[in-house]
């Protein structure tokens, strides 16, 4: 913990010129009374003292008052300064890399370093008023000082989180702009972007704020078994008794107990290329969907204890499906496929002839992830051809493109997923940037000040695997490149809450359970399935 003992907390007032509650000319305060009738506190001087028949006998030395009100705000300081203290280190130390850079790109550095020690003057001169103080606006909170002091402590904590915020937003922006004036034209300035990345990257750790650390989750491997055939897809039936796995072009369903998968209890052979989507329908136990590289979805019921029929199939023309969500409340696939649509198809037994209802033609290239909100009455879609589009419902219960979503980054969209209704992550495929989007004003907007940065840069190489959303535990499982990262969301922050799990290559898929406790992957490296128990 840091702490600099040279500052201290100081009375804005002078106290001399402070009048006393029955305004006596020429005196100076000298005891606080409290009235107990009126509620009030009364600031006394001595000439109030001598008017007394009997003085009260609840009197108390303004100066004790005043280094009661002094020692709480010094305690506060103190957090403010831990706070800020890590951020100024940070800065520091990419204004030693600039200077160091100074020679070859001369202005352009001088303007950075300006921008920042305007930073730290801003986050200096922040702290420097959480020591500043009006001596009657703390006494009139002296009982609810005494009466909810860690609650008031944590407000104020609180508080410097947003304001903290607000002033690495505003600089942060600055020092972007700066580093890609030099980007274009030494590709060694790369080193500095990833500087200021973490930077902000600390903005959104809460930890980061407190000298107490937060708790934070673990995983625990618990089980594994071995799988020779190539995994890209897995999916829970709804009550977990069941795992569904991609088997290269088959499909094995295994009975799944306590973090076990146990005997095999279904061999699905119908599709001729790889199975690359699995979907248990969230009301009935035994009905998976299905979809593969031979361009067909097939709906598969279970017929006995160990075996299980293709009771549909649907043929995506010339194409195939690499995304896919089921809308429950209408009976609804929602089908990324590889040229670039998105087939909406009936996932309803009871129809004979099964027929795609609608196609929806607004991205250009494969479309690589979708997700389903809670309400199911508005979906989002993220591409190869970098767009991320939101899509409602119409009049005629029709799906249509709302709007496409302004953002700045100008890179792939692997993956996307709603994080409760009003929030959507989007993962780029160059690096390991997490993004978010906000709800503001009906429109899903860019939230730069929330990016995550991961620590492996390494471009990711697929889209399988897609992010899994738990609402139970409020909890993002999401994959890049070999690792794969669980993201919780603390206040208005989101955070890396656990070390990442090292897959050892890029090529793992996994899936969680409805109620959060299990993570089971696919490893290509070991080909086996290992399953994490996740502990909160």
């Amino acid at each position: 913990m840091y702490q600099d003992f040279s500052q201290r907390a100081q009375m804005i007032e002078d106290l001399s010129q402070i009048p006393c509650s029955n305004n006596h000319y020429n005196t100076r305060i000298e005891y606080i009374s409290k009235n107990i009738q009126k509620g009030t506190k009364e600031l006394l001087c001595s000439k109030c003292i001598e008017n007394f028949n009997n003085p009260p006998s609840n009197l108390i030395f303004i100066q004790e008052i005043i280094e009661r009100i002094e020692d709480e705000k010094q305690q506060c300081y103190i957090q403010t300064e831990n706070a800020t203290h890590h951020f100024i280190q940070d800065i520091e130390r990419l204004i030693l890399r600039l200077k160091d850079f100074q020679t070859q790109i001369h202005q352009q550095i001088e303007n950075l370093i300006w921008v920042c020690k305007t930073w730290i003057e801003n986050l200096n001169l922040y702290k420097s008023q959480k020591l500043k103080y009006r001596l009657l606006d703390e006494i009139e909170n002296l009982d609810n000082l005494q009466l909810f002091q860690e609650e008031l402590r944590q407000q104020s904590l609180t508080f410097d989180v947003y304001e903290i915020n607000k002033i690495n937003e505003n600089n942060i922006e600055k020092i972007y702009l700066g580093i890609e004036k030099m980007n274009s034209k030494v590709k060694e300035c790369s080193a500095f972007q990833v500087m200021a990345n973490d930077i902000i990257k600390n903005v959104n750790n809460f930890e980061y704020f407190q000298s107490k650390k937060m708790k934070t989750n673990s995983q625990k491997l618990v089980s594994d078994k071995i799988e020779d055939q190539l995994c890209n897809a897995l999916a829970f039936n709804s009550d977990e008794s069941l795992l569904a796995t991609a088997a290269d072009k088959n499909i094995k369903i295994w009975k799944f107990q306590e973090g076990k998968l146990m005997e095999n209890v279904g061999n699905l052979q119908e599709h001729s290329d790889q199975v690359v989507c699995l979907v248990f329908h969230p009301k009935e136990v035994a009905l998976l969907i299905s979809g593969s590289k031979d361009g067909l979805l097939k709906l598969w019921r279970q017929t006995s204890l160990n075996k299980w029929g293709s009771v549909e199939s649907f043929r995506i023309n010339l194409s195939y499906p690499i995304s896919m969500v089921l809308n429950p409340n209408q009976n609804q696939l929602i089908v990324g496929c590889f040229d670039g649509s998105i087939k909406i198809n009936p996932c309803n037994l009871d129809q004979k002839k099964p027929n795609e209802q609608q196609r929806l033609d607004k991205h250009t290239k494969p479309v690589y992830s979708i997700s389903l909100n809670s309400k199911c009455n508005q979906f989002v879609s993220s591409s190869s051809d970098k767009q991320i589009i939101i899509w409602e419902k119409n009049d005629a219960q029709a799906w249509d493109c709302k709007y496409v979503v302004d953002k700045s980054i100008n890179d792939i969209c692997y993956r996307v997923s709603y994080f409760g209704d009003d929030t959507i992550v989007f993962q780029q495929k160059r690096n390991g940037q997490i993004n978010f989007l906000k709800l503001h004003n009906n429109k899903f907007q860019e939230r730069k000040q929330l990016m995550l940065t991961v620590n492996h840069q390494d471009p990711e190489v697929e889209c399988f695997f897609p992010i899994i959303y738990n609402s139970k535990n409020q909890i993002l499982v999401i994959k890049h490149f070999q690792h794969v990262y669980i993201i919780k969301q603390n206040k208005q922050q989101y955070q890396i809450i656990s070390q990442p799990i090292d897959c050892q290559n890029p090529y793992n898929y996994g899936t969680l359970t409805k109620d959060g406790k299990f993570l089971v992957i696919w490893e290509y490296v070991t080909k086996k399935f290992k399953v994490y128990e996740l502990q909160y």
